[in-house]
């Protein structure tokens, strides 16, 4: 069905702005110069958003959905944003954002190219699950609080749970960290640490303080807790690395008492010694 305005339809052909106009079957009735070049394709029968998307599509019934989807869209007349994936005239597979929008018997079509968002993040989430495998098999607990002031555990590695006994994520994440403490005060004076000027300029604290385990023994922790602060200098997250030290403690107190008692063994002793150095 041809437009009737010649003056429209000129204006719209020379545009930059990748658009085109669809009849209700998704049949072209103008495209533009920047739809043109934005697919590599200078015909209206060499791109079509159809058969583009099926060309693109690895899985034939992925393609077959795509379809089903578009023509549904055309054919309701509501207006559509989608994102969806096409082969350029060079061969190369790209991504496009398609608006699709009704103007009385047609339906106007604007595209945007938006591949290398697409590949941004694809990247970044693959390097977010690489993060996360990482902290999920490291050997220390490590977990956030995005309401450091309740002290409210938002993450947390499996370590954290081993760590402090428990069996189930659940029994963790969303709970106040305060039930971790063995003295409840310690959860006070570490709040009152963070509001100090010492944390906020360096961001970094490192600590060490008792905690109880779900079975309710003790151990002995150490935290590096590293705060992130918006414009007004305000906490708005606590990023921590938790390290049970009960058993270093012990080794190290071990040590201290063996040498007190050689030392006092030493100087008490009647006969004449000395520790030579080679």
């Amino acid at each position: 069905m041809p437009m009737r305005d010649p003056e429209l339809v000129e204006l719209l052909e020379r545009s930059l702005t990748p658009i085109a106009v669809l009849d209700l079957k998704g049949e072209y009735v103008l495209r533009s110069a920047g739809l043109e070049a934005l697919t590599g394709y200078d015909n209206p029968e060499g791109w079509n958003v159809l058969q583009a998307m099926r060309r693109a599509a690895s899985d034939p019934a992925v393609a077959g959905s795509l379809e089903e989807q578009w023509r549904a869209h055309l054919a309701s007349g509501e207006p559509v944003e989608a994102t969806a994936p096409f082969v350029h005239a060079c061969g190369d597979r790209r991504w496009v954002r398609l608006q699709l929008t009704v103007h009385g018997e047609y339906r106007l079509l604007s595209a945007v190219d938006v591949t290398e968002l697409v590949d941004v993040q694809a990247a970044l989430r693959e390097s977010e699950a690489q993060q996360r495998t990482l902290v999920e098999n490291l050997p220390v607990g490590v977990y956030s609080l995005s309401e450091p002031m309740s002290g409210r555990i938002s993450s947390a590695n499996p370590a954290i749970l081993e760590i402090l006994g428990f069996d189930d994520p659940s029994e963790v994440i969303g709970s106040s960290s305060a039930i971790l403490y063995e003295d409840p005060e310690d959860r006070i004076r570490l709040v009152r640490r963070l509001l100090d000027n010492d944390f906020q300029r360096s961001h970094t604290i490192s600590f060490e303080v008792p905690l109880r385990r779900k079975d309710g023994s003790p151990i002995l922790a150490r935290f590096t807790v590293h705060g992130t602060f918006d414009q007004d200098n305000t906490i708005q997250r606590i990023d921590g690395v938790l390290e049970d030290i009960t058993e270093q403690r012990a080794q190290q107190q071990a040590l201290e008492l063996s040498e007190q008692r050689f030392r006092g063994f030493f100087e008490s002793s009647p006969l004449g010694m000395a520790i030579v150095v080679a």
